[in-house]
Formats: structure tokens, C-alpha cells, sequence
């Protein structure tokens, strides 16, 4: 491409023609700009594949760029059945600043891909070979067992796993009952709370069986137990200790999201404490009676003075990117995380599970209180992105 120099241009303007070949055309839209060698990059260029859903409706998205004067360049949304292999371009639709909405085009391989969806094994590898270690949230879910496993290699993060067992026979299910009274199963790989029971142990030999609808069902003894459990034969389960935390009856635990900031750094972004409704087992949407920030819960739960929270959310932190770093160490590159715990009477913090593929634009039609975390949640993932792009970066606000 020839290079012409123009006078009359504003100082650091460059004109670019809009198509560059059969196929690509550039937007206009604020860049930013890196000299290597001879070479001059414009960027960031970022795609962002979104779940189908939202795909179909890229309003709901919006928020995801209110900071978007702080990244800049080309950000598209696109979904990975539509990747051309044969030329190497992708038809999405870009983010318009000005007019805040979705344009289509076809666009070249990014710098940088977030991904909110289950890449197919194929597609991360061609788009890997392209683009390099620079596709996030990938795998896009972390079952169960395999955290417990992960955890337990850990000197420090094994000490904050509730005793945690698969359920290969039941001699193992009636140990854990006689020794914590209650415990949980629950399923490897499900999420949201599905496929959950509770068990209680009761008077003479009987249990209280909860499930994840708040059903509860008395049984009279051990072999009723397992001819109820024997049903779920397609089910694989984890038994984990149960650990009772609760205001006024209601169970109570507690979410912290973390996201790697614009320094490719992991930092906590927020702490939820969701309250469950009377009864319930679990505290997912569905079975919560309301959602408080972290610190309105430390207050409900514990009465703590100000430092004393400031020391918690602090551990928690440690706990929590300590957690993200050896996931990471298996095979994962995460942008973005949110992790289930649980704080004891003693202030322990119990470890739960680790969420990749977490609500986040759910949470806008939601009034429980767990709106007010989303311009945090929602408008970080950019930055890090833009990190992996390898351009300057303001930090956000």
C-alpha cells in the first residue's frame, strides 16, 4: 500500500481507504495505533462471541460497552459457525460508538477473542493456530469433581474444600451422614443447582431427603435411601459436607467474581451474598429470596467491624486468585470467574465451586438486588481482551 502524506490531515489522523480487498473493509472508528519495525498495527481488533441468544438480540449487550472510549478500535460479535477457514474472515456485526448498535460486516481474524459459549474443539484449534494463546474462557465450564480434584493439590486451598467424596458406593454416603449429619449430592457436571439433594440424618435410623425444589420426604431407613438414590442411576455425584450457615432459617452463601484486569492481573470485581428462600437447599436464582452485597451479608451474618470485613474480603481475594491460577495451570485460560463459598460461625471460608459460565446478562432482568454488580462484571472482560491484543491501554476507571 502506497503512503501519501497529507498537511492538511490533524495531527496523528490517518486515512485509510474503507476496502481493503474483496472481501474486508476497515470501519471508521477510533484506533489506536502501534509502530513495529516497519509495520503499522491499527487495533485493538477484538471478537467477541456472545451466546446465540444474545447474539440474535445484540441489544442486550450494550452495557458490555459502556467504557468503550477507554478500549477503542474494532470489537465484532460473531458466532463460530460462521468463520470463513477458507480466507480467514468472519461475518459479525461490529459495535457503532456513535449511534450505539451493531453494524454488520466481514471482518479479519482478531487479536483477541472473548468467548462466552462452548468453543468446538476444531474451532480453537484453527482459530489458536491463527491468532495464538489470546481465546479466553476457554473450556467454558468447570465441572464439579474436577475442581475438588484441582483444589486438593493445594496445601492452602485443600484446607478450605468442604470433605468432599464421588459417590462410587454407599458404604461411603452412610459414613459422611453419620459423621457430619448432613450432606449434599450433587451432580459432576450440572450448574444453577439441578439435580441437588439434601440428606439429614433423623431419629432411629431415619433421613429428611430435600431436593433442589425444596421437596422433602422422609425415610425410614437406609434401604428405602438407596432404592430412592438407585432411581438416579444416570446421575454421577459428588457427597460433600454439609455446612450450615443461615439467617432466620434461610440458607446463606456468598459469590465473589473475579476478572483480569487491563494488566492481565486478577482482581476481585464484586462479592454477592445470596439468601435462599425458606427452606430451599440452594440458593440459585429460582430458590433466592434476595441478593445483598458482600458487606450488607458480613454485617447480617456476623456483626463485624469494619476492619474485620476488610480482612475477610481480603482472604477471600488471596483464596480466590490463588484458586483461578491453578485452574489456569490445567489446561484453561480464563478471563473472567465467579466463585461459590461459604463462611462458617468461625469466619472459615469454604470453598465451593468455580463458575465459568456464570449468569451475567441474565442478572439485567432481574430485581433482587444483583443488577447493581453488572457495569463491573460486564464491561471488564474488554479490557483484559484488549491486554491480549497487545495495544496501549488507559486503565479503566
Amino acid at each position: 500500500m502506497d503512503i501519501h502524506i497529507d498537511n492538511n490531515l490533524c495531527l496523528g489522523t490517518i486515512l485509510l481507504p474503507k476496502k481493503i480487498n474483496a472481501y474486508l473493509e476497515i470501519p471508521s472508528l477510533p484506533y489506536e495505533c502501534k509502530f513495529a519495525g516497519e509495520h503499522l498495527y491499527l487495533g485493538p481488533v477484538i471478537g467477541f462471541i456472545p451466546a446465540k441468544h444474545l447474539y440474535a438480540k445484540p441489544e442486550k449487550l450494550l452495557m458490555r460497552f459502556q467504557q468503550y472510549e477507554k478500549i477503542k478500535g474494532l470489537i465484532f460479535i460473531f458466532l463460530q459457525e460462521e468463520i470463513n477457514t477458507n480466507n480467514l474472515t468472519i461475518p459479525g456485526f461490529y459495535f457503532n460508538p456513535d449511534t450505539k448498535t451493531f453494524i454488520k460486516g466481514t471482518f479479519p481474524y482478531p487479536n483477541a477473542i472473548f468467548s462466552r459459549d462452548y468453543l468446538k474443539t476444531a474451532t480453537y484449534q484453527h482459530l489458536s493456530e491463527h491468532i495464538g494463546n489470546k481465546i479466553f474462557n476457554h473450556p467454558f465450564s468447570l465441572d464439579k469433581r474436577t475442581f475438588w480434584k484441582i483444589m486438593n493439590r493445594s496445601p492452602l486451598l485443600s484446607q478450605h474444600i468442604p470433605q468432599t467424596a464421588a459417590l462410587t458406593d454407599y458404604n461411603i454416603l452412610f459414613e459422611m451422614i453419620n459423621q457430619f449429619d448432613s450432606i449434599y449430592l450433587k451432580p459432576f457436571n450440572l450448574s444453577r443447582g439441578r439435580g441437588i439433594l439434601h440428606i439429614k440424618k433423623g431419629e432411629n435410623g431415619s433421613f429428611l431427603l430435600t431436593n433442589e425444589d425444596s421437596e422433602m420426604k422422609k425415610i425410614s431407613n437406609m434401604e428405602d435411601l438407596i432404592v430412592i438414590l438407585e432411581k438416579q442411576k444416570n446421575q454421577r455425584y459428588l457427597i460433600q459436607q454439609d455446612i450450615p450457615i443461615k439467617i432466620k432459617s434461610q440458607k446463606v452463601d456468598f459469590r465473589v467474581y473475579f476478572h483480569k484486569n487491563h494488566i492481565g492481573e486478577w482482581i476481585c470485581s464484586g462479592i454477592e451474598t445470596k439468601i435462599a428462600k425458606r427452606d430451599s437447599i440452594i440458593s440459585n436464582y429460582k430458590n433466592r429470596e434476595k441478593t445483598l452485597s458482600g458487606n450488607e451479608g458480613f454485617q447480617a451474618l456476623f456483626h463485624l467491624p469494619p476492619q474485620k470485613i476488610i480482612d475477610i474480603t481480603q482472604y477471600i481475594n488471596r483464596l480466590g486468585i490463588h484458586s483461578l491460577q491453578l485452574i489456569e495451570e490445567n489446561n484453561y485460560h480464563l478471563g473472567e470467574a465467579a466463585i461459590d463459598l461459604i463462611i462458617d460461625e468461625n469466619l472459615k471460608v469454604w470453598l465451593l465451586e468455580v463458575q465459568i459460565n456464570f449468569a451475567a446478562e441474565k442478572k439485567l432482568a432481574r430485581k433482587e438486588g444483583s443488577e447493581a454488580i453488572l457495569p463491573d462484571i460486564l464491561t471488564a472482560p474488554l479490557f483484559y481482551a484488549k491486554w491480549l491484543a497487545d495495544l496501549p491501554l488507559n486503565a479503566p476507571e
